[in-house]
């Protein structure tokens, strides 16, 4: 990680202060995900994390709060058949 150094609020009002948080300009996850396949297909489960990682992001500089970082997109996708 790099760490990043910028000038905030840490409480909404409070006065502007120095916030340092650690930045990974690369990174990865693998998410679980159980879905419904005869309500949502594997495509559109894909497209929706696409569109969340695109629109919405994680952290708290991320699009959905006005910053530029935390967005992702689906890298890989392994089916698994589960039992029912």
């Amino acid at each position: 990680p790099v760490m990043d150094d910028s000038l905030g609020r840490p409480q909404r009002g409070g006065p502007m202060m120095p916030i340092y948080r650690p930045r990974f300009d690369e990174w990865e996850i693998a998410i679980p995900c159980v879905f419904d396949e005869s309500f949502l297909s594997m495509d559109s489960v894909v497209n929706l994390f696409n569109e969340a990682g695109f629109r919405n992001g994680v952290g708290s500089f991320r699009p959905q709060n006005g910053g530029p970082h935390g967005t992702f997109q689906v890298k890989s996708v392994q089916a698994v058949k589960g039992n029912k």
